[in-house]
């Protein structure tokens, strides 16, 4: 049996080795090549080896230094799982407990109704309103060099949370934050001397620091780009130190030995209990999966099980990904903020996986007959609420996407009935639901375990008074003032000097370039409004304070 499954071994091997080449992947970096461009850098690790790693570009523009796997990349959101592990080794050391309530590590964090835990913050399930929409609703540049201190104070102002503590699951870059807090006060130590006793120095990852200081030096470290209006290359200039929901810089070579590391466990106690933890699902109150994994995303694809994370910064756009069965990760590290990270990922995955299992294939979507006029039901806009607005169009006989709250567009393949997938992404699916006098009037998007429906968008009614609406509003959680104000015949929000916005109003609810309004009245007079912003910070309450 032993040699049979020696074997069998040998030829999974082969069969997933078969489609990949040197020349196939290069291909797909080809339009990154330029090194008067910004570029990326790529890593493919399997069965335990870095089979393959390559720079394409340029990691600095203005000194000609092309890229390589030696390149210091800033891995943005990827630093998560880092600080997750710092926890679960502080746990393994019996020096705090995943249950432990927020106050227990932070004394003076304000308390709501539903106790936040330290596994809460780790699985973005806390509701707490995420840091980096709260920096920009105050008008603060998240890449400034911001005080530690004011940012904690900033997410402990925040009266109220985005929804009961284990309901949801909400990404908040607010729970690393605190979290890297609680490691220092647990272990004593900074971050980044946390990380290097007890990941980087044992696993051996010599160039890899938690970039807690932003005075230090880092050798061979790249520049992010992203372009301007002119579709020209601009810097991204990081200043801010804060770590935690993102902040490692790292390179290709060194993440091979973390990826080591989840097959053969070197760190803390040497087992794989803490490996095993660390690639389980949380769960929410009800029982089901919040989709995340202390700093992982656990998905499937064509019947095989990822584990993966991204990350965006400063135009560091990254990915990594794991097939553990395969024995398969892939890396992507880019340094300018158009690269389609995903797209690459999956279509290097798709050369190692040569056939699916019958039952496995719901990613394997037949081209079917589609009549352009049948598409014509589709098109239109959709709202979510107020600000979560998309459109949908035709181009070359597809659908497509575009959302207006971040100005992504994206193509649709059809899937079967009235539902469309994203090439290269089978977590995400459209379905199009009552179909009255020849329009869809829902869209049904799921991602993973969750569901949201857009409504087919009403055009606005009756005339609107601006009058109502002029004024100055006060947040007391954000310690900021936005003035509404008629230009040029048009209601416009200023955020601060020299920073403003049109704002479209329809029965007292508002969407402008920062957050959608539900305003309040009373004695039918405009008294506030509630803003929320991307999801990850609801219902901020905004007081009129003039008229």
């Amino acid at each position: 049996m032993k040699f049979l499954k020696i074997i069998l071994i040998l030829f999974s091997t082969v069969v997933f080795s078969q489609n990949f080449s040197i020349s196939k992947v290069d291909s797909l970096f080809k339009e990154y090549e330029n090194t008067d461009d910004p570029g990326a850098s790529l890593g493919i690790i399997k069965d335990g080896k870095l089979i393959y790693k390559n720079g394409y570009g340029s990691a600095d523009l203005e000194h000609n230094i092309p890229l390589t796997e030696h390149s210091v990349f800033n891995i943005a959101s990827i630093t998560k799982q880092f600080v997750a592990f710092s926890i679960l080794l502080l746990e393994e050391q019996g020096k705090l407990n995943l249950e432990d309530p927020i106050q227990k590590h932070l004394p003076d964090f304000t308390k709501y109704a539903s106790p936040i835990t330290l596994s809460h913050l780790i699985h973005h399930t806390s509701g707490l309103r995420d840091s980096g929409v709260l920096l920009y609703l105050k008008g603060i540049n998240s890449l400034d060099n911001i005080d530690p201190a004011d940012l904690y104070k900033l997410i402990k102002s925040q009266k109220e949370l985005n929804f009961p503590t284990g309901e949801e699951f909400s990404y908040s870059n607010s729970g690393y934050f605190l979290l890297v807090k609680i490691i220092e006060k647990v272990s004593g130590k900074s971050i980044d001397e946390f990380g290097q006793h007890y990941i980087f120095k044992p696993l051996g990852m010599s160039n890899t620091v938690f970039y807690n200081d932003n005075t230090k030096l880092i050798k061979n470290r790249v520049f992010s780009y992203h372009h301007n209006e002119y579709g020209e290359f601009e810097n991204q200039i990081i200043r801010s130190d804060i770590v935690g929901p993102s902040g490692i810089y790292t390179t290709i070579e060194d993440i091979y030995l973390w990826d080591q590391n989840f097959y053969d466990n070197k760190l803390g106690k040497g087992n794989q209990e803490i490996i095993d933890k660390m690639q389980t699902e949380s769960k929410l109150n009800d029982g089901k999966g919040s989709g995340y994994s202390f700093g992982q995303f656990p998905r499937s694809y064509k019947g095989y099980k990822t584990i993966s994370h991204g990350g965006d910064k400063a135009g560091f756009k990254t990915q990594y990904l794991r097939v553990p069965e395969l024995h398969l990760s892939i890396i992507i590290f880019a340094n300018r903020d158009d690269i389609k990270r995903y797209q690459k990922t999956y279509q290097i995955l798709n050369l190692f996986i040569d056939k699916v299992e019958n039952n496995e294939s719901n990613n394997q979507i037949e081209d079917s007959e589609v009549k352009i006029t049948d598409l014509e039901f589709f098109k239109g806009a959709y709202e979510l609420q107020p600000g979560i607005e998309m459109e949908i169009t035709i181009e070359n006989k597809s659908l497509k996407v575009f959302q207006k709250w971040d100005k992504q567009d994206y193509l649709l393949k059809f899937k079967e009935g009235n539902t469309y997938i994203v090439p290269e992404d089978n977590s995400l699916s459209f379905t199009f639901l009552e179909n009255k006098f020849e329009k869809f009037q829902k869209l049904e998007i799921k991602q993973d375990n969750t569901t949201s429906t857009f409504k087919r968008l009403a055009k606005s009614s009756g005339e609107i008074n601006f009058n109502d609406y002029v004024g100055n509003y006060y947040s007391e959680e954000l310690d900021t003032t936005y003035t509404i104000l008629i230009k040029d015949s048009q209601l416009v929000i200023e955020f601060s000097p020299g920073q403003s916005s049109s704002l479209l109003v329809s029965r007292d609810r508002g969407n402008c370039e920062r957050l959608f309004l539900e305003f309040t009245r009373k004695d039918n007079v405009v008294n506030g409004f509630k803003g929320t912003a991307n999801e990850r910070a609801r219902n901020i309450v905004f007081r009129r304070i003039t008229h």
